[in-house]
Formats: C-alpha cells, sequence, structure tokens
C-alpha cells in the first residue's frame, strides 16, 4: 500500500471517531464557538463548520437557549406568584385576627364605655368606666376596619367607590348612658 493511500485511510478512521454527538452538545447547551471545540478536540475547524451546518447546531441552540429563557421566565413567574399568595395570605391573617378583637369589643356593651391609662402612683394601667361613650375608641375601631378593608382591597385589585369610605355609626346604648359631648 502507498504512503498516500495510508494517509487517506487513516484520516477516514479518524473521522469515524470524532464523537460528533458530544460536540453537537458542547456546541448546543454553552457559548463554545467553532475554533474553540476545534482547538480542544484537535479536529480542523472547517469540518466542524461543514458538519454543524449538515446538521442544525445553530437552529438547535437557539431552540434550546429559546426554552431555557422561556423556562427561567416561568420559574420566575411561579416565584413572584408564590410570593404574592403568601403575601396576600398574611393580609388575609391579619386581616382575621383584626376583625376577631373588633368583633369582641363591639359585642362588649361597655367596651366603648371603658376608659384606661397608665397610673404612676400604682405602676399600672387603671381601667374605669364612664357614662359618656368613648368616641374616640370607637373611631379608632371603624379607622382599623377602614385600613383592613383597604388592604384587602388593594391586594385584590378591588376598586372602592368614594360612598363605600363613609361610615355611619349605629351604637346601641346602653340603658341610661349618657351619649358622649351631651
Amino acid at each position: 500500500m502507498g504512503e498516500s493511500k495510508k494517509k487517506t485511510a487513516a484520516k477516514s478512521k479518524k473521522q469515524r471517531k470524532i464523537p460528533w454527538q458530544t460536540l453537537e452538545n458542547e456546541y448546543i447547551s454553552s457559548q463554545v464557538s467553532y475554533k474553540e471545540l476545534s482547538e480542544k478536540h484537535k479536529i480542523p475547524k472547517r469540518q466542524i463548520e461543514r458538519y454543524a451546518s449538515e446538521h442544525q447546531w445553530v437552529a438547535k441552540r437557539r431552540e434550546i437557549v429559546g426554552e431555557v429563557s422561556a423556562n427561567v421566565k416561568k420559574a420566575i413567574i411561579n416565584d413572584e406568584t408564590n410570593k404574592q399568595l403568601d403575601y396576600l395570605s398574611e393580609i388575609g391573617e391579619a386581616a382575621k385576627k383584626i376583625i376577631e378583637v373588633v368583633t369582641k369589643a363591639v359585642e362588649d356593651d361597655k367596651q366603648f364605655f371603658r376608659r384606661s391609662f397608665y397610673s404612676e402612683q400604682e405602676k399600672k394601667v387603671v381601667e374605669y368606666e364612664t357614662e359618656k361613650i368613648d368616641g374616640a375608641a370607637v373611631n379608632q375601631v371603624l379607622k382599623a376596619l377602614e385600613k383592613v378593608t383597604d388592604i384587602y382591597c388593594s391586594a385584590y385589585g378591588i376598586e372602592r367607590e368614594e360612598n363605600t369610605k363613609k361610615y355611619e355609626i349605629n351604637v346601641n346604648m346602653p340603658e341610661g348612658a349618657k351619649e358622649y359631648g351631651e
């Protein structure tokens, strides 16, 4: 066998041993260039370019990059959605607690006829009943309910009409009680 035939036979053996699938995977899944693949795997750049063109490596890389990008976007959206759901859940729990406290306060006939202050002499909070309704306490309860309603509406994107922000106070006065400001 002549020297040139031996070289041709050796070349074709090397071509059959080229790990094309490995090269393709490396090219598609990274930012490596044909030149870098050529240098790394000791394969002529032109040979890699021809094979890649025939097997549409560039289109496959774009498709994979698009899929990865879409998956990353989905993950970010899912993460943000979960954070928002957790936040709404926390708002709901806080609203429940406030509603429980307000309900308990409103159910107590004497609630708005009690006042409290810190006594320096006794070193404790002193509570006493009055004959007049504590308008400030009623106002605080209503403001708390207003805030809860605003937070709830804001969290769920509900628009409130201006006339729903006004409220009337209907307090059942215990017999013999004097209204505040009388």
